[in-house]
């Protein structure tokens, strides 16, 4: 009976309400299906088809895909911003962040195009942001600029967790425009992402392989820049940094040394106890333990290290 009334509500179009009927016998995967080529008209109202696509998690990418083409990159910003659960794979991370750069990248050079056009009165020739700026001062005279700068900066910071190179290479673009905006319209970032699009570039740089030395010890000495100690965050960017460029080994290093006393569910990267364990480095795991002052996992490392 479940599967017949959802099968119907299906055909209608009622994706809520198949699913509330396909759910109770396993069987959202049609649910799922229809998603995918779910196209809904003006009337229709998305926020209980967002939730069962993305909160329910039978299809997160069509999920924010519907909120970004019905409500803009703002919403999907904002969207964005309350963050992903353990259901969502890094896969679906990279969907919805890679969508917000394609679609703020896309909005910047159409109107800088469009500008340059009517500047010069004929289309521009370049073919990448950087390019379209390069030598024209005037878009950015008298603190002029042609994209939300919160969006701008929202989705800058949100890029370092990228990892298709075409869009990786796309946020670039984005933080190349930030950089020649006025001073005054910088909004000043948080550490280590002080100079939000100097230091953003820098990353993504680095993971796309260019400056990889320099960009570490750039992010290294940020951990360290404030007279009030070393930084947690700072320490964390630099260890995803290091394992993004296949260095774990130096990313446990700076993890037991800055970030031993942290608590490891709240850090946005693998904690030392984690690193450690991975690479089976007993070591490293019992010096975290004695800095903890936790005698169980000390005890622990010891014995597994004498059993290996």
């Amino acid at each position: 009976a479940c599967r017949e009334v959802g099968r119907l509500f299906l055909q209608e179009q009622n994706l809520p309400a198949a699913f509330e009927y396909l759910r109770m016998i396993g069987e959202e995967k049609a649910v799922a299906e229809a998603l995918e080529s779910y196209s809904p008209g003006d009337e229709v109202d998305l926020q209980p088809i967002i939730d069962i696509a993305f909160h329910h998690g039978l299809h997160p990418q069509r999920g924010f895909d519907l909120v970004l083409d019905r409500y803009g990159i703002c919403s999907a910003i904002t969207f964005r911003s309350g963050g992903f659960s353990p259901q969502h794979s890094a896969d679906v991370k990279d969907h919805c962040i890679g969508r917000l750069v394609r679609a703020l990248h896309a909005q910047l050079w159409e109107r800088l195009r469009a500008a340059v056009e009517q500047q010069q009165g004929f289309a521009p020739s370049a073919r990448s942001i950087p390019e379209l700026i390069e030598g024209r001062d005037w878009l950015f005279a008298d603190d002029a600029y042609y994209v939300d700068l919160s969006h701008l900066s929202s989705v800058a910071q949100m890029s370092i967790d990228l990892t298709t190179e075409a869009d990786l290479r796309k946020a670039r673009e984005l933080c190349a425009y930030g950089k020649r905006l006025s001073p005054s319209l910088q909004y000043p970032g948080h550490a280590p992402f002080d100079s939000v699009y100097v230091d953003v570039d820098r990353y993504l740089a680095a993971v796309l392989g260019e400056e990889v030395d320099e960009t570490i010890e750039h992010f290294r000495a940020k951990i360290t820049a404030d007279a009030d100690g070393p930084d947690p965050l700072s320490a964390a960017v630099l260890v995803k940094l290091l394992l993004r460029l296949n260095r774990p080994r130096e990313a446990m290093a700076v993890a037991v040394e800055y970030l031993a006393l942290e608590d490891e569910r709240g850090l946005p990267c693998p904690g030392p106890f984690e690193l450690a364990q991975k690479l089976g480095d007993y070591e490293a795991l019992a010096a975290t333990a004695r800095r903890r002052h936790d005698p169980v996992h000390y005890l622990a490392a010891i014995f597994a290290a004498r059993t290996t």
